[in-house]
């Protein structure tokens, strides 16, 4: 019994999506912990919070690698059920 039905072509592109995505999920969380950084308190304050939206969308911002986290994994979970049964 194989971990993962390589053979089949829906599973290995499955596979392939879910590296890519971990990959995307590792690139975003460097890049927002890089621009925390490199900000300020009271600019970080008075821009990124300063409305309701900007909240949110940096909310959104932070949440991405968790989110594109799920997505691989999500991927890699589907990829392993289509593969033939034995």
């Amino acid at each position: 019994m194989n971990l993962l039905p390589y053979t089949t072509l829906a599973s290995y592109i499955f596979s392939i999506l879910s590296f890519v995505q971990a990959l995307g999920s590792m690139l975003a969380g460097v890049a927002v912990i890089a621009v925390y950084e490199s900000c300020d308190r009271e600019w970080t304050l008075k821009v990124l919070t300063s409305t309701r939206f900007r909240v949110c969308c940096t909310l959104v911002i932070i949440a991405t690698p968790s989110i594109s986290l799920v997505v691989s994994i999500l991927c890699l979970m589907t990829g392993e059920t289509l593969g033939p049964s034995a």
